[in-house]
């Protein structure tokens, strides 16, 4: 029966660990370990989560890789908080899915921006980002503010999807790949729902969470014509439209 199956799958976590990992994953004293090093309790989790998806693990091998590459350790943590919280997915290169509210014209709503002159970083009060799928959005670490007490301050903003969808006003609503190693800083209120980076990249339009645990975006949407980004999804390997064909763009 269903009950004695889940008591199998329990009992067969160490070894599922290590066929799905392809023995980079271990149990040691309860602990999952990947190359001798305890894991975070968030990150153990989200493994475990995939096994039961029957996803691979290698993601998250890349996003544990990726992850060591952040200089800060208060950023690693707030980023499992951000995660955990939010059930955020992990891309297949072990990065993590985001959002960002823009205008309609897919221009960053506030302005200000900080923009490379030749090899000089260049403060530009009336510059405002381009966020057109495709493009690519950073600033100098180092001119992020990283003190999680500051609520709203300087960096580039990637919230949840609850957070992105209803607390900035109209305009379109992105997807954002955030690499790990360009975290700064997850401020504590707001629900742990948005966090300061210094650059991630725009997927797509969007008008609904993606809900599975990992990312598989679906590149159909690009190749569509007559209509908007935000109506293709990924369902079961293929793309589905939830609207009718429109000649917005």
């Amino acid at each position: 029966n269903h009950a004695w199956n889940e008591v199998i799958k329990l009992v067969n976590i160490p070894s599922r660990l290590r066929a799905y990992s392809g023995g980079k994953f271990l149990v040691i004293d309860g602990l999952i370990h990947f190359n001798n090093e305890p894991l975070p309790k968030v990150l153990s989790a989200r493994i475990m989560d995939f096994i039961n998806n029957d996803l691979d693990c290698l993601p998250l091998i890349k996003f544990w890789d990726n992850l060591r590459q952040n200089p800060s350790e208060d950023s690693k943590q707030d980023l499992f908080a951000f995660l955990e919280h939010n059930n955020i997915p992990i891309t297949a290169d072990g990065c993590f899915i985001g959002y960002k509210r823009v205008d309609h014209n897919y221009m960053s709503k506030h302005v200000g921006i900080w923009t490379k002159n030749g090899k000089k970083w260049v403060w530009d009060k009336n510059g405002r980002y381009d966020h057109t799928p495709g493009k690519r959005v950073e600033m100098p670490r180092d001119k992020v503010d990283p003190n999680r007490e500051n609520t709203c301050s300087t960096g580039l903003h990637v919230a949840a999807f609850r957070y992105a969808d209803v607390s900035y006003g109209d305009g379109k609503l992105v997807e954002v790949k955030v690499h790990p190693k360009d975290v700064v800083t997850v401020p504590p209120d707001y629900n742990q729902e948005k966090m300061r980076t210094c650059g991630y990249s725009i997927i797509r339009d969007c008008s609904k969470v993606y809900e599975k645990p990992l990312y598989e975006h679906d590149e159909s949407f690009e190749a569509t014509k007559g209509q908007k980004a935000s109506d293709v999804y990924k369902d079961d390997g293929k793309a589905v439209t939830t609207a009718k064909k429109s000649s917005q763009r």
